[in-house]
């Protein structure tokens, strides 16, 4: 997935969020679990999967002695890295062992 495809996800997963009052409070409850992310990340992981519980890179999960199960499917975010847009990808916990 490009960063252009992830910008039509994060375009689509905006008006869903907004079409009703119980789609935001949906969107809501699932930030306040993966709090530390910035607001497009975490509509760009709403989109992707509303059921991840905790989030993070392959490199975090390698410091707490995790790895990440083979086939797994990424979840895409975008970042800034050096002033340039970049993907980033995280997994699950429940995609590591």
């Amino acid at each position: 997935m490009s960063t252009i495809n992830l910008r039509e996800v994060y375009k689509s997963v905006l008006k869903k969020m907004v079409s009703s009052e119980k789609e935001w409070t949906n969107f809501l409850s699932f930030g306040s679990r993966i709090h530390k992310y910035p607001f497009d990340q975490t509509a760009l992981v709403y989109a992707q999967n509303p059921n991840v519980t905790m989030l993070a890179s392959k490199d975090i999960w390698s410091k707490f002695n995790r790895k990440i199960i083979p086939q797994s499917k990424a979840i895409l975010v975008t970042k800034y890295q050096s002033g340039q847009q970049v993907i980033d990808y995280l997994f699950d916990v429940t995609q590591t062992t």
